[in-house]
């Protein structure tokens, strides 16, 4: 395989290097190696940067001992050893700042921020999410003020995407919606601005996950055709099916929205078809569909294919099937479908004589659905119907109870 290959190449590299006694070159080629790995998904990363570490000591390399506890840093967090990631990436940070290496310097920062993000993704607490935002304004400071004509403008302008986006991570764990929106923003028009296709894939992923957690699909399901369209120019194909796959599962739950079981339901199927091919992809399908999105579809079409059997409009099944169709409606937030439902029921439960007690409980539920669809006045309008159906009721019963009482006075006499 290519790993292999390049594994091989660099391994051989590094036994020459360790035999000329060449220790920068071993350095890097340990560099190197650990970088290999990483993103081949292996686990054997950090002796490599230990001795990596090890070799710039010997040489007095400031930035290489810098990066390696830099890289040593990133494998405890990984392997959520938090405690000690943090520790060598401040040691990364204090010898970056010893010798005045601002970039460097950004580099630290913006992995302290990032460890503090990840920390606050395992225990939910708003106090990891101080120092992330600390270390992340600091780091702005040195890219606003610092970096300008030391780093090509290509690479300041990934800096200033990424601080952004990491900004706005930091805010939406705050429950600040506004300026989460506000940095996230700025990350995407900065990596449109300057082509940079990695982090516009990235700012667009996360505000589409964002746009879903908060139930704004139509806005989630632009974000992620935008970060499958990056994905696409960057030939990534596994981010690629990434974002087709949550496309298809938001597709799902903008058609139950919509009422519209059957094409949501053929969503499901396409996107439970995408998501059975790799574990990684079986996992984005839990986040995005739940058990009752999967339902819901399933159930509405069974209800509807049921309803169009019926061939009495005015029958108990007839009515009985329009408060179960009306009641899923304003599961999936479907409220117009939700109210014609209810309204075929009454209609039914008119036409069938059936007792006040009954129609009570079915202008209940039209007037919580006009309530959902902030039409209160025709709320009101069946409140009121409920109530004086509750009066009918009430005479009823205290007639029944003057019958009752006469009956016994007429026994005793």
């Amino acid at each position: 395989s290519f790993f292999l290959h390049v594994f091989a190449v660099l391994q051989k590299a590094k036994s020459k290097a360790q035999s000329s006694n060449n220790l920068k070159e071993e350095a890097s080629l340990c560099y190197q190696l650990g970088e290999v790995y990483t993103k081949a998904g292996k686990q054997r990363v950090k002796p490599l940067h230990r001795q990596e570490l090890a070799l710039s000591e010997i040489l007095h390399d400031v930035i290489g001992s810098a990066v390696a506890n830099r890289k040593i840093g990133e494998c405890y967090a990984e392997l959520g050893n938090i405690e000690a990631a943090l520790k060598h990436q401040r040691l990364h940070l204090n010898l970056a700042r010893s010798v005045h290496d601002a970039a460097e310097e950004q580099r630290a920062l913006a992995t302290i921020g990032r460890t503090y993000l990840f920390l606050f993704d395992s225990d939910n607490s708003r106090d990891s999410l101080k120092p992330a935002e600390d270390a992340f304004k600091k780091n702005l400071a040195i890219v606003d003020e610092r970096l300008e004509g030391t780093v090509s403008s290509r690479e300041l302008s990934e800096m200033k995407a990424r601080l952004m986006l990491n900004l706005g991570c930091v805010y939406d764990g705050m429950k600040e919606p506004q300026r989460c929106s506000d940095f996230i923003r700025q990350s995407i028009y900065i990596a449109e601005k300057n082509n940079l296709l990695e982090d516009l894939y990235r700012a667009n992923f996360n505000l589409g996950s964002i746009h879903f957690r908060n139930g704004q699909h139509s806005r989630a399901m632009r974000c992620f055709e935008q970060s499958k369209e990056c994905a696409r120019k960057m030939k990534d194909k596994f981010s690629e099916s990434e974002c087709v796959l949550i496309f298809w599962c938001i597709s799902v739950q903008i058609l139950l929205h919509l009422g519209d079981f059957a094409a949501s339901r053929r969503s499901l199927k396409k996107a439970f078809y995408l998501g059975s091919q790799q574990p990684s992809d079986r996992e984005t399908l839990t986040w995005c569909l739940t058990e009752c999105v999967s339902d819901a579809a399933i159930r509405g079409c069974q209800l509807e294919q049921t309803a169009t059997e019926v061939t009495d409009k005015f029958s108990h099944e007839a009515m009985d099937l329009s408060e179960q169709l009306g009641d899923l409606y304003c599961k999936v937030g479907c409220y117009n479908k939700a109210l014609e439902a209810y309204q075929t029921q009454l209609a039914c439960a008119e036409a069938l004589g059936k007792p006040a007690r009954e129609l009570t409980v079915i202008h209940v539920s039209l007037a919580a659905t006009y309530t959902d669809l902030r039409q209160h006045h025709r709320a009101v309008e069946h409140y009121r119907q409920e109530l004086k159906l509750r009066e009918v009721i009430v005479l009823c019963l205290s007639y029944g109870d003057a019958r009752s009482q006469f009956q016994c006075c007429s026994e005793l006499c």
